[in-house]
């Protein structure tokens, strides 16, 4: 397991700029996978729980030491932002983060809040809509319209039929655009749980290359297909 407070540092993210400043390969750094600032001093910097024995949401400090979130969040962004931009101002810079807007209708954003996202160049959301809940999460979409490109970075239909996924996908097109390469590139290389089923991984597959990628639909449906077996 990393060392977290290494992710946390300006000279990590100094020595990624310095690396990848030049590479075409890169499209943007994401300063952490799906943060949260705790509300009391905490011994762990990850949350209790996760998916199987996976780990994705990660705390930016383990003492707020009587800072509101925003502060900590407005600082951490500041400082790894300042450390990124020294050595690479090419590149875009987000934090990927989960909507609590679909857990608690009326949440505000906290990573972007508009004076915490200052210095981050778009919006970056992870939906996994939930069964019969698919009006809920568009709503939640919305609170993210903060006048910057608001890019879905993950979704999948782990909690909702592709049906329904099909639909937030269509209701999502006013206000953000969906990051279908991403998927395109990582889906064959899910290993699946008792959480993906996976034919629901083919599934899922195939809608979203249909669509838009008609040259790799039967590559990509035998690469699925494969690993049924």
């Amino acid at each position: 397991m990393p060392l977290y407070a290494d992710f946390l540092s300006k000279p990590f993210w100094k020595h990624v700029a310095r690396t990848c400043r030049l590479s075409a390969a890169v499209f943007c750094y994401d300063l952490m996978n799906e943060p949260i600032v705790p509300g009391e001093q905490t011994d762990d910097w990850l949350m209790p729980e996760g998916l199987g024995d996976m780990f994705y949401v990660q705390k930016i400090t383990r003492m707020p030491n009587g800072r509101t979130s925003h502060e900590i969040a407005k600082a951490w962004v500041d400082c790894l932002v300042t450390a990124i931009r020294s050595e690479d101002e090419r590149h875009l810079i987000a934090v990927g983060v989960i909507p609590w807007a679909t857990v608690w209708p009326n949440a505000k954003p906290l990573f972007y809040d508009p004076a915490v996202a200052e210095n981050l160049d778009f919006v970056s959301v992870h939906f996994y809509p939930e069964k019969q809940k698919i009006e809920e999460a568009l709503p939640a979409l919305k609170v993210y319209a903060i006048g910057k490109l608001l890019v879905i970075a993950e979704m999948f239909s782990m909690k909702c039929s592709i049906e329904e996924m099909d639909r937030f996908i269509d209701g999502s097109k006013p206000h953000a655009r969906r990051n279908h390469h991403k998927k395109m590139a990582g889906i064959s290389q899910i290993q699946t749980t008792e959480s993906v089923n996976r034919y629901t991984v083919f599934g899922w597959h195939w809608t979203i290359t249909k669509p838009y990628f008609p040259v790799n639909i039967a590559v990509s449906a035998m690469t699925s297909a494969a690993n049924f077996r």
